[in-house]
């Protein structure tokens, strides 16, 4: 069985309808990633019922959701830019300006880095002229 990454994302806006198309991601074993979006690992048949139960679960109610299938190439390019919270804690109660992070964003490649950038697309496929 060929699991593939698979990323949902969602605009609904009843709270009802998006609590339960995120249940649905839940329950198909994806990981939430950000407040309207979740990913993981499917392969096609489960893949093919989530859809259905997404379909099923909007029914004629005002949304769109989305359904991306990521190739392992293109995975391996993604690149996560993760600002910690940590500064941000508490700042909302107050009503003070919100100030710059504290802690440097941390900046994960999830490629090897190689000279700090990935190989270009043509390189991985056909590798470098004369070698």
């Amino acid at each position: 069985m060929v699991k593939v990454h698979t990323v949902v994302v969602y605009d609904i806006s009843d709270d009802k309808y998006r609590l339960r198309v995120a249940e649905a991601c839940k329950d198909y074993g994806l990981e939430h990633i950000q407040y309207s979006a979740f990913e993981g690992d499917l392969s096609f048949n489960r893949r093919e019922e989530l859809i259905l139960r997404l379909k099923k679960t909007l029914g004629q109610h005002e949304g769109n959701i989305q359904i991306y299938v990521v190739c392992e190439k293109d995975l391996a390019l993604r690149t996560v830019i993760d600002v910690p919270a940590k500064a941000l804690d508490g700042l909302e109660k107050s009503g003070a300006e919100k100030p710059q992070p504290t802690t440097q964003p941390v900046y994960r490649r999830t490629t090897a880095k190689r000279g700090g950038r990935p190989k270009p697309r043509w390189v991985q496929k056909y590798g470098r002229p004369g070698k």
